[in-house]
């Protein structure tokens, strides 16, 4: 269990940029308990607290100090005071080792004296020294090996004691320094590059943010630095509030104000987001005490340990809705393509049990026979109905001439000579072959007449028969009714000509070959 201090600087360290190493320092600070060193650590790969005792105890009640961690396993301190009460500039430098047994180097210091500064990793082995009070402009860096150094660039504004800050490192080798102005409504975020494209120092220093870029791109570069978005900005104020960026550029803002425990920022977009909707309304309110700096480390190392882990639940979230938006869009076609079907059906049952009705995919009952099979009678105008050739027959029907189609005949019965009663006959009786002596072609200018009936003869008749001398059949001309008659007509039946005649129907002679 960790040690509840008052005025601590909290200091997250990942070494060797291995996250499963990753631990929070809570560095000096004031504590109840008299012996407390003023220096611990929360692992957060099994989430245990351990005190940790320097060889000199530089850090014991310390407060108004800075503190950053190089990747040298080194804790820097500067500033502040041991004395409790004691709110006086300080340039004290201290570099405390990470590693047992906790070695203490002391500095001599070039930058000047502040109260609170601002202490921010700047590479691998330097951090950053700023503000400490609005009377200092000047920014320094900090290494193992050189001690203090000056940057060849000063900030426009002295930082103001409500004032955190962030470095974003841009795609582009740039450095750019946010400062969070907690104390205004709406609260604030300015940019400011200390170092541009290709790493090159910004003399002085660039404003960001002020007007949107024409060209977005997904990089991060000072050519491209998204316009700063407000609309979101909370509006209610912070003091002594602590601040954690994760490596994805997501800030979280916690204590300060009972009533808003957190505010989120989003870095890469520039833009306050809605903390309810982050994390999914669901962060329990933190007692009163979070208004100091008492649980502000506590409070510092549970929003940096559970920042990564809610960035994939909005994540997560959003991608949940987006899948139950194309449900509920499928859903609502499936239904669409369900009551087509249904439509569909019905519309075919209501046409199946029409009369006349004729089923062309259901081949077993007969239903398939094409136009001409069903005979010229399927038409309207042929007359006739199908449902009366059973009545029709003499014989049972035949299911070959027969059709399940009304008001048609099939070609096959009217060829067997079925339909009308009468068989067709082949003599020259009545209602025979004479029947069909209608004229076979239009009326034309010709002399042989037009309208004349003609006769219609069978070959197979042996009467009207004769050979050719060679014993092939001869064909037969028609014959035509004159009035008067004329003259009889002569067949070829070889070198000879044959000749005969016979009555015709209306007491005249006709001749036949």
């Amino acid at each position: 269990m960790g040690v509840s201090t008052t005025g601590a600087a909290c200091v997250k360290a990942v070494p060797d940029g291995d996250e499963k190493q990753a631990v929070l320092y809570v560095v000096g600070g004031s504590s109840e308990v008299s012996d407390y060193s003023g220096l611990q650590k929360y692992t957060f790969a099994n989430k245990s607290w351990e005190t940790i005792k320097p060889a000199t105890e530089v850090t014991q009640n310390r407060q108004n100090h800075g503190a950053a961690y190089l990747n040298s396993s080194s804790i820097l301190v500067y500033g502040g005071s041991q004395v409790s009460g004691d709110s006086s500039p300080s340039s004290q430098t201290f570099l405390i080792s990470a590693n047992s047994p906790y070695g203490v180097q002391s500095y001599t210091s070039s930058a000047p004296p502040v109260v609170a500064p601002v202490l921010l990793p700047w590479n691998d082995s330097h951090a950053v020294m700023l503000g400490g009070g609005v009377q200092n402009k000047r920014v320094f860096t900090f290494g193992k090996s050189d001690g203090w150094q000056p940057l060849a660039t000063n900030l426009t504004e002295g930082l103001a004691s409500a004032v955190q800050c962030t470095l974003v490192q841009g795609d582009d080798g740039s450095k750019v320094l946010e400062a969070y102005n907690m104390g205004v409504c709406p609260n604030e975020v300015t940019q400011m590059a200390l170092l541009v494209a290709g790493g090159r120092v910004a003399v002085p220093p660039l404003t960001l943010g002020v007007s949107r870029s024409r060209k977005r791109k997904r990089d991060l570069t000072i050519a491209h630095w998204p316009a700063y978005n407000n609309t979101l900005a909370p509006k209610s104020t912070r003091s002594d509030f602590a601040l954690a960026q994760d490596p994805n550029g997501l800030v979280v803002l916690s204590g300060g104000n009972a009533q808003s425990p957190l505010s989120v920022f989003d870095q890469r977009q520039n833009s306050w987001q809605d903390s309810n909707q982050f994390f999914s309304e669901s962060v329990a309110t933190p007692s009163s005490s979070v208004a100091s700096s008492t649980t502000a480390p506590t409070s510092s190392a549970t929003a940096a340990a559970a920042t990564p882990s809610n960035s994939g639940d909005s994540g997560r979230h959003r991608r949940i809705a987006l899948g139950a938006s194309l449900g509920v869009v499928c859903g609502i076609a499936v239904l669409l393509i369900l009551l087509l079907l249904i439509f569909r059906w019905r519309k075919q049952r209501q046409k199946r049990e029409k009369p006349g009705y004729v089923d062309e995919k259901n081949a077993a009952n007969g239903d398939r026979l094409s136009f001409a099979d069903r005979g010229a009678s399927f038409m309207k105008e042929a007359g006739g109905s199908m449902a009366n050739l059973p009545q029709q027959f003499d014989d049972p029907p035949n299911p070959r001439y027969t059709s399940n189609s009304t008001g048609s005949h099939s070609s096959l019965a009217i060829m067997a000579g079925k339909i009308g009663g009468n068989a067709h006959t082949r003599n020259d009786g009545p209602k025979g072959s004479f029947d069909s002596t209608a004229g076979l072609v239009y009326a034309k200018k010709s002399p042989l007449g037009t309208g004349e009936s003609h006769e219609m003869r069978d070959y197979s008749d042996s009467k009207a028969s004769s050979l050719h001398p060679d014993g092939k059949a001869t064909r037969f001309q028609p014959r035509f009714e004159q009035s008067p008659p004329a003259a009889p007509l002569a067949a070829y039946a070889g070198p000879n000509i044959v000749t005969q005649e016979r009555p015709t129907m209306h007491g005249k002679k006709r001749s036949s070959g």
